[in-house]
Protein backbone atom coordinates (compact mmCIF):
# COMPACT_ATOMS: atom_id res chain seq x y z
CA UNK A 1 0.00 0.00 0.00
CA UNK A 2 2.81 2.52 0.75
CA UNK A 3 4.43 1.90 -2.72
CA UNK A 4 1.43 2.66 -4.06
CA UNK A 5 1.44 6.15 -2.22
CA UNK A 6 4.73 7.01 -3.21
CA UNK A 7 4.03 5.91 -6.90
CA UNK A 8 0.97 8.38 -7.05
CA UNK A 9 2.72 10.78 -5.60
CA UNK A 10 5.62 10.47 -8.04
CA UNK A 11 2.36 10.39 -10.87
CA UNK A 12 1.09 13.86 -9.65
CA UNK A 13 4.52 15.13 -8.94
CA UNK A 14 5.71 14.79 -12.26
CA UNK A 15 2.57 15.48 -13.80
CA UNK A 16 1.79 18.83 -11.97
CA UNK A 17 5.30 20.28 -12.17
CA UNK A 18 7.27 20.65 -15.05
CA UNK A 19 5.09 21.11 -17.95
CA UNK A 20 6.21 24.72 -19.08
CA UNK A 21 7.75 23.44 -22.47
CA UNK A 22 4.25 21.58 -22.96
CA UNK A 23 2.90 25.70 -21.91
CA UNK A 24 5.03 27.73 -23.82
CA UNK A 25 4.68 25.72 -27.20
CA UNK A 26 1.01 26.46 -26.80
CA UNK A 27 1.13 30.06 -25.87
CA UNK A 28 3.70 30.72 -28.81
CA UNK A 29 0.68 28.81 -31.03
CA UNK A 30 -2.15 31.10 -29.97
CA UNK A 31 -0.22 34.06 -30.34
CA UNK A 32 0.27 32.90 -34.08
CA UNK A 33 -2.95 32.59 -34.15
CA UNK A 34 -3.98 35.98 -32.54
CA UNK A 35 -1.57 37.44 -34.95
CA UNK A 36 -3.45 35.56 -38.22
CA UNK A 37 -6.45 36.80 -36.91
CA UNK A 38 -5.55 40.39 -36.47
CA UNK A 39 -4.17 40.19 -39.88
CA UNK A 40 -7.55 39.68 -41.24
CA UNK A 41 -8.86 42.04 -39.17
CA UNK A 42 -7.26 44.68 -40.71
CA UNK A 43 -7.73 43.98 -44.30
CA UNK A 44 -10.28 46.62 -45.05
CA UNK A 45 -8.25 49.42 -43.64
CA UNK A 46 -5.43 48.11 -45.59
CA UNK A 47 -7.76 47.90 -48.34
CA UNK A 48 -8.54 51.68 -47.84
CA UNK A 49 -5.22 52.71 -48.55
CA UNK A 50 -4.94 51.51 -51.52
CA UNK A 51 -8.24 53.24 -52.43
CA UNK A 52 -10.09 50.34 -53.71
CA UNK A 53 -7.01 49.61 -56.32
CA UNK A 54 -5.00 46.13 -55.83
CA UNK A 55 -1.63 47.40 -55.10
CA UNK A 56 -0.12 46.63 -58.92
CA UNK A 57 -2.35 49.63 -59.95
CA UNK A 58 -1.20 52.30 -57.50
CA UNK A 59 0.59 54.57 -59.50
CA UNK A 60 4.65 54.08 -58.71
CA UNK A 61 4.14 57.54 -57.31
CA UNK A 62 2.02 56.98 -54.99
CA UNK A 63 3.24 53.63 -53.75
CA UNK A 64 5.70 55.26 -50.79
CA UNK A 65 2.04 56.90 -49.70
CA UNK A 66 0.32 53.30 -49.95
CA UNK A 67 2.88 51.10 -47.84
CA UNK A 68 3.35 54.01 -45.19
CA UNK A 69 -0.13 53.97 -44.71
CA UNK A 70 -0.55 49.82 -44.93
CA UNK A 71 2.36 49.65 -42.58
CA UNK A 72 0.60 52.48 -40.35
CA UNK A 73 -2.20 50.22 -40.10
CA UNK A 74 -0.23 46.42 -39.21
CA UNK A 75 1.73 48.52 -36.48
CA UNK A 76 -1.69 49.46 -34.81
CA UNK A 77 -3.59 46.27 -35.43
CA UNK A 78 -1.03 43.62 -36.09
CA UNK A 79 1.95 44.30 -34.10
CA UNK A 80 0.77 44.54 -30.76
CA UNK A 81 -0.05 40.85 -31.23
CA UNK A 82 3.06 39.41 -32.87
CA UNK A 83 4.88 36.81 -31.13
CA UNK A 84 8.22 38.63 -32.05
CA UNK A 85 7.79 42.54 -32.39
CA UNK A 86 11.10 43.11 -33.39
CA UNK A 87 11.13 40.88 -36.54
CA UNK A 88 8.01 41.99 -37.73
CA UNK A 89 9.26 45.59 -37.62
CA UNK A 90 12.03 44.54 -40.08
CA UNK A 91 9.20 43.17 -42.39
CA UNK A 92 7.63 46.45 -42.29
CA UNK A 93 10.57 48.05 -43.00
CA UNK A 94 12.02 45.97 -45.62
CA UNK A 95 8.30 47.32 -47.34
CA UNK A 96 8.99 50.36 -46.94
CA UNK A 97 13.05 49.96 -48.49
CA UNK A 98 11.33 48.14 -51.13
CA UNK A 99 8.50 50.62 -51.88
CA UNK A 100 11.10 53.23 -52.20
CA UNK A 101 12.83 51.52 -54.73
CA UNK A 102 9.73 50.76 -56.90
CA UNK A 103 8.42 54.11 -57.26
CA UNK A 104 12.14 54.77 -58.14
CA UNK A 105 11.56 52.80 -61.27
CA UNK A 106 15.13 50.44 -59.95
CA UNK A 107 12.90 47.24 -59.50
CA UNK A 108 9.25 46.55 -60.85
CA UNK A 109 6.02 45.18 -59.03
CA UNK A 110 6.70 41.34 -59.31
CA UNK A 111 10.01 42.15 -57.50
CA UNK A 112 8.51 44.08 -54.82
CA UNK A 113 6.18 41.67 -54.26
CA UNK A 114 9.29 38.64 -53.68
CA UNK A 115 11.03 41.23 -51.37
CA UNK A 116 8.23 41.32 -49.28
CA UNK A 117 7.41 37.84 -49.18
CA UNK A 118 10.79 36.73 -48.45
CA UNK A 119 11.18 39.71 -45.57
CA UNK A 120 7.74 37.37 -44.61
CA UNK A 121 8.87 33.96 -44.42
CA UNK A 122 12.48 35.20 -43.01
CA UNK A 123 9.80 36.86 -40.14
CA UNK A 124 8.33 33.03 -40.04
CA UNK A 125 11.06 30.85 -40.23
CA UNK A 126 12.99 33.36 -37.21
CA UNK A 127 10.34 33.84 -34.95
CA UNK A 128 9.54 29.63 -35.03
CA UNK A 129 13.35 29.52 -34.61
CA UNK A 130 13.01 31.16 -31.43
CA UNK A 131 10.04 29.16 -30.68
CA UNK A 132 11.96 26.03 -30.99
CA UNK A 133 14.79 26.93 -28.93
CA UNK A 134 12.64 28.75 -25.94
CA UNK A 135 10.43 24.96 -26.19
CA UNK A 136 13.70 23.29 -25.70
CA UNK A 137 15.15 25.28 -22.93
CA UNK A 138 12.23 24.54 -21.23
CA UNK A 139 11.91 21.22 -21.84
CA UNK A 140 15.51 21.23 -20.17
CA UNK A 141 14.28 22.66 -17.28
CA UNK A 142 11.27 20.58 -17.19
CA UNK A 143 13.60 17.48 -17.02
CA UNK A 144 15.85 18.72 -14.61
CA UNK A 145 12.73 19.17 -11.97
CA UNK A 146 11.51 15.65 -12.97
CA UNK A 147 15.12 14.47 -12.03
CA UNK A 148 15.15 16.35 -9.01
CA UNK A 149 12.22 15.43 -8.01
CA UNK A 150 12.73 11.47 -9.00
CA UNK A 151 16.22 11.88 -6.80
CA UNK A 152 14.30 13.66 -3.93
CA UNK A 153 11.94 10.38 -3.98
CA UNK A 154 14.40 7.91 -4.16
CA UNK A 155 15.86 9.28 -1.12
CA UNK A 156 12.30 9.28 0.86
CA UNK A 157 11.70 6.24 3.09
CA UNK A 158 8.68 4.87 4.05
CA UNK A 159 8.24 4.14 8.18
CA UNK A 160 8.33 0.61 8.69
CA UNK A 161 5.05 -1.21 9.12
CA UNK A 162 4.00 -3.17 11.79
CA UNK A 163 1.06 -5.98 11.12
CA UNK A 164 -0.37 -7.44 14.39
CA UNK A 165 -2.03 -10.97 13.89
CA UNK A 166 -4.38 -12.21 16.73
CA UNK A 167 -6.11 -15.53 17.12
CA UNK A 168 -7.87 -17.20 19.69
CA UNK A 169 -8.20 -20.57 20.88
CA UNK A 170 -10.48 -21.60 23.64
CA UNK A 171 -9.35 -19.18 26.91
CA UNK A 172 -5.96 -17.96 24.98
CA UNK A 173 -5.60 -15.35 22.67
CA UNK A 174 -2.08 -15.51 20.08
CA UNK A 175 -0.67 -12.43 18.93
CA UNK A 176 1.92 -12.38 16.41
CA UNK A 177 3.61 -8.91 15.06
CA UNK A 178 5.59 -8.49 11.97
CA UNK A 179 7.78 -5.57 10.60
CA UNK A 180 8.13 -5.02 7.28
CA UNK A 181 10.36 -2.32 5.51
CA UNK A 182 9.24 -1.12 1.92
Amino acid sequence: MNKNIAAITVTLLLAGCANSAGQYADAASTQWQKMTAANKAARPELERCAHGKKPSEIPRTEFVKYMVCFNNVEEAKVLPVVNYPDLYQRVMATRTENASLYSQGKIDFEQFKSRSKMALLAFVEEGTKRDENAINYYAAKDQEENDEIARGLASFKQPPTTRTSCFSTGMATNCTSRTSNY
